[in-house]
């Protein structure tokens, strides 16, 4: 039997899908799950999408990379600025002699705010680990990163850039029971929901009344952070080779985690909109980047040992929803330079996988799996990338490109039996449904003036 560390180190995250792509043998289904996701806590994060400058003003270093999350659902509707404040400024390069004049702005990063695990781990080879409607996972609750709103140059430079940190992982605790005499599940083993992480929204300062430099941008530049896992918990029940393991009565049971209408129960990873500064009369509008969202997979339910028993028994959990904000580049006024697109660039960062959960039931190679009724996989939730808008050149320049990020998968979850004889009666192993995943739209900045 492992130890304990060991034991949690497979629920970090919710298992590959890469798992499913065959029927395990013998007892390498273990191994492939802890190959699987026993080191990926965050690599479910999408890469950058294509043409994203990774460090624009090299901040690396100096802006701290922390998680968070939040359960504010706000960020679907695009924040208007406060009185007196507009979007972010700057550029890949900053204003030389005169420097930025509006203030730029940080906002933190964001911990941790995953619910607990269970662990039950017995040695004794002669009695089964036994759980009586027992075992809950605790909860995921709010990761989130607040606003940032850069400062207007108010005619003595550009405005200020903005930044909003980074967020932490809010998943739902996850349940693992090892049993050296096997194990015996009686109604128990509610996996925890996973909660909200998300970044805040950007919002670059307005040039005003003052060209800071002839080369340099003068709308103040939008980044809007990346957000972290918010899947759900995971069922583990492992009992040592030959020893027997049993659920019954709706044990190992995932919460209803689902992704249809306002308000309904959703685990949610999403990244705050940004939206970059108008250059006004004086340079180019801010560009604006958003964040990539973070996975929200649902977790996985393994049994194995020997003979295996399930009666109605074993659903994964559903996946949550995953989105990358809205982002749009700040307009100009005034033609900056030949050779400089005048309209602000718009960038939307990749959205993470919202999978359904699997359902793996692996026993020895001469043992049997009964299954009556049960084995229901976790359906999809949905991806989506943000819309990206270029700013408008308003006859004074090009208008800026629109790039939309990358969207994850929104698989059905799997259901898999392996062992010598499995018997399948009363509509038992249902896959899970599939889900939609759609990018944004990119709408391109208009190169002419504004119609009157």
């Amino acid at each position: 039997m492992r130890s304990p560390v060991l034991a949690f180190s497979i629920i970090a995250a919710t298992v590959s899908p890469s798992l499913i792509s065959a029927a395990p043998t013998g007892n390498a289904g273990l191994n492939t799950i802890e190959g699987s996701v026993g080191h990926v806590v965050r690599s479910g994060i999408p890469s950058a999408a294509p043409n994203l400058p990774a460090d624009p003003l090299g901040l690396v270093g100096v802006i701290p990379s922390t998680d968070s999350s939040t359960n504010d659902k706000s960020h679907h509707q695009k924040k208007q600025p406060p009185q007196n404040s507009s979007g972010p400024s700057s550029v890949a390069k900053r204003a030389t002699n005169s420097g930025t004049a509006g203030g730029n702005a940080y906002t933190g990063g964001t911990a941790d705010a995953s619910g607990g695990n269970v662990g039950n781990f017995a040695s004794d080879d002669t009695a089964p680990l036994t759980s009586d409607a027992s075992n809950t996972g605790g909860d995921g609750s709010f990761s989130e990163s607040g606003f940032a709103t850069g400062g207007d140059g108010d005619g003595f430079g550009p405005g200020g850039n903005a930044y909003t940190g980074n967020t932490g992982p809010s998943r739902g605790g996850s349940i693992v029971n090892e049993g050296a005499g096997g194990v015996t599940n009686t109604g128990s083993n509610t996996v925890g929901v996973g909660g909200f992480s998300g970044s805040g929204d950007a919002q670059g300062g307005n040039a005003d009344r003052k060209r800071a430099f002839d080369a340099a941008t003068a709308g103040g530049n939008a980044y809007s952070g990346n957000s972290a896992s918010t899947s759900s918990g995971s069922v583990v029940n492992e009992g040592d080779d030959g020893s027997a393991v049993s659920n019954t009565a709706a044990s190992n049971i995932g919460p209803g985690v689902v992704s249809v209408g306002p308000g309904a129960p959703t685990s949610e990873s999403f990244t705050g909109a940004a939206d970059g500064g108008n250059g006004g009369d004086f340079g180019p509008g801010g560009n604006a980047h958003t964040g990539n969202a973070g996975p929200s997979n649902g977790g996985f339910i393994y049994n194995s040992g020997g003979d295996i028993t399930n009666g109605a028994s074993n659903t994964a959990p559903n996946g949550g929803d995953s989105d990358s904000g809205p982002a749009r580049g700040g307009d100009v006024n005034r033609r900056a330079d030949d050779d400089q697109t005048a309209g602000g660039n718009a960038y939307t960062g990749s959205s993470g996988n919202v999978n359904g959960g699997d359902v793996v039931n692996e026993a020895d190679d001469n043992a049997t799996i009964t299954n009556t009724g049960g084995n229901t996989a976790g359906t999809a939730g949905q991806s989506f990338t943000g819309q990206a808008d270029g700013g408008d050149g308003e006859g004074r320049g090009p208008g800026g490109n629109a790039y939309t990020g990358y969207t994850g998968s929104s698989r059905g979850g799997n259901v898999v039996n392996s062992a010598g004889t499995i018997t399948n009666t009363a509509a038992a192993n249902t896959g899970g449904n599939g889900n939609q995943n759609v990018s944004g739209d990119a709408n391109g900045g208009d190169a002419g003036p504004v119609p009157p």
